[in-house]
This record gives structure tokens, C-alpha cells and sequence, in this order.
């Protein structure tokens, strides 16, 4: 009976142990404990990835004000294989994602918290947890024209100088150069030929100047448009007056104009024709004066 009665005892406390601990482990569906294998021995430099998603390589965007989309993928070194813990097997995280920020047009941002839920080293998971984070920056009072950005991502990394020491390295991840162009206008058309004017030539240069890559459309004396793909030339015009407008279609679908011009075309004037028998007349009487003056300076 005694015997029995410390069997029972021992039963009731180890049940009661279970309990507690059993209580206290379980964290948000995973378990925490802090009797783990170490991490890697020596420090992880391995950076994470930093994909920009929007905006893309050379996109035009038709708004001062865009969002930045992206993602930071985290190394797969920072996340352990399936391990054999005291309560249950799970995933243990060596690192997480801390800081994110970017360069726009060389201007260096402030850093924004990643909120990276990862609690390094103290946390098991029943499957591997996601690798990938999704961000989302506004970005606003952007001006028309180029402009150049790179993401970067700031983790720290853990691993171990010996059984219970645990320090960290920070290692730094940045995407590609991405160009984009903001544009919220039409572009503008500068009309340099032909000008209000007179001309007596019915070929008169069409020259213009348009502030960014466009689709290029004439329009002269109101008739249906006519593409170019570049300076060139009013070629058999009419003799009177005309009229001539340019305009121009960017990328985005917005169309800018230049002023419409009137111009005259007129014919060249002409010299007077002369008869040629009065010519032959005139030709003789200049001859013979000409040569009665000889005659009399040489009789003086």
C-alpha cells in the first residue's frame, strides 16, 4: 500500500508537470521552448532577395503619386530543417526581415519596420513558414521625367559562438535598378517651319519640335491627317493661302498640338520680256553714240 501510494504520488505529479508545461508551450498554434538545437555555427551572410514588382522596367506611369510594390524573399538558410523537439517536430528561424527602404533618384529614404512576425530562434512551426514578405510604399510628388529606384531589405541573421550564446550579424539585400517615367501631360509641338510668311515656292520645309517620343500627324488646310516620321516637306501646294497644324500622340494616349499656321504660297515674280527686234535697235543706237564720241576726243 505504501508503495502503491508513492507510484500514485509520482503519477499525479508528472500528470501535473505535463499540465503546466503543456500550458505554457503552445503559443498562436506553435510551440515555444527555448531547449532548441542551436543555429548555424558561424554567421550567415546570405542576403535577402528584393524583387520589385510595380513599377516595372521602363514603365510610364500617368500619375504624380504610385505605389511601389515588392517582395523580399528571405534565404532558405535562415529557416532550419524539420527538427526533433522535447514537445513536437517543427521549423526553427535563424532570421527575419527587420528594416526596409529605398533610393529614389539617389535620395536615400528613412527605414520603415518590416513587421516580420518571425520570433528568431523561439518559435516551432508545423511547416515551414512562408519565405516571402509583401510591401507596399506610396510614393507621391513624383515630377514628370525619369526617375531611377532600388528596394533594400535589412535582416539579421542568428547564429552560435557556443551552447546558449547566440549573436547576430545584420546583412543587407537590394534589388535592381528599376528606370521608370512619370508622365501626366501631353507633350508639346513647336511649329518651326512653315512660318507665318509669304513664300514664292510651292516646297516649303515642314519643321517641328516635339518634347518626347510621339506618333506624328499633320493636318494642312483642315483636310485628314497625314503621319510623318519627322521633318520633311509641303510638297505642290496651291498657290493662295493655307493653314497647317501638327500634333503629336505619346505613350500614354495623350495627344499635344502645335498652334495652326497660315501661310501664303504666290508665284515668283517674273522680269519684263523685251522684243528682240527693239533690243537690236537699242544695241545699234548705243554702238554708234559710242562711237561718235570716240571720233570726236580724237579730232581735238
Amino acid at each position: 500500500m505504501i508503495v502503491m501510494g508513492k507510484t500514485l504520488l509520482t503519477k499525479s505529479i508528472y500528470g501535473t508537470l505535463i499540465l503546466t508545461l503543456l500550458s505554457g508551450i503552445f503559443i498562436n498554434t506553435a510551440v515555444a521552448f527555448q531547449d532548441w538545437p542551436d543555429p548555424p555555427p558561424s554567421p550567415n551572410k546570405t542576403p535577402p532577395s528584393v524583387n520589385v514588382l510595380t513599377p516595372s522596367k521602363n514603365q510610364i506611369v500617368t500619375s504624380n503619386n504610385i505605389s511601389i510594390t515588392f517582395t523580399v524573399t528571405k534565404p532558405q538558410s535562415w529557416i532550419s530543417g524539420l527538427e526533433m523537439t522535447f514537445i513536437t517536430p517543427g521549423y526553427l528561424c535563424w532570421g527575419k526581415i527587420t528594416l526596409i527602404s529605398y533610393v529614389l533618384d539617389g535620395i536615400q529614404s528613412n527605414n520603415t519596420s518590416a513587421n516580420d512576425p518571425v520570433v528568431l530562434g523561439r518559435r516551432v512551426y508545423n511547416e515551414p513558414p512562408s519565405r516571402t514578405l509583401d510591401f507596399s510604399i506610396n510614393l507621391t510628388g513624383l515630377s514628370d521625367g525619369l526617375h531611377s529606384l532600388i528596394v533594400s531589405a535589412e535582416g539579421e541573421s542568428l547564429y552560435s559562438t557556443g551552447p546558449g550564446s547566440w549573436p547576430s550579424i545584420i546583412v543587407v539585400g537590394n534589388s535592381s535598378e528599376t528606370i521608370f517615367i512619370v508622365d501626366t501631360s501631353p507633350p508639346t509641338v513647336t511649329l518651326i517651319s512653315p512660318k507665318i510668311n509669304v513664300y514664292n515656292t510651292t516646297e516649303i520645309p515642314l519643321n517641328f519640335i516635339v518634347s518626347e517620343p510621339s506618333q506624328i500627324k499633320y493636318s494642312l488646310n483642315a483636310l485628314d491627317n497625314v503621319t510623318t516620321v519627322g521633318n520633311s516637306t509641303l510638297s505642290g501646294l496651291s498657290y493662295g493661302n493655307h493653314n497647317i497644324t501638327v500634333y503629336a500622340l505619346d505613350a500614354t494616349g495623350r495627344t499635344g498640338a502645335s498652334e495652326t499656321i497660315t501661310f501664303t504660297v504666290t508665284k515668283p515674280e517674273s522680269f519684263p520680256v523685251v522684243p528682240v527686234a527693239t533690243v537690236s535697235v537699242a544695241v545699234v543706237a548705243l554702238v554708234a553714240a559710242g562711237l561718235l564720241v570716240y571720233h570726236k576726243k580724237h579730232r581735238r
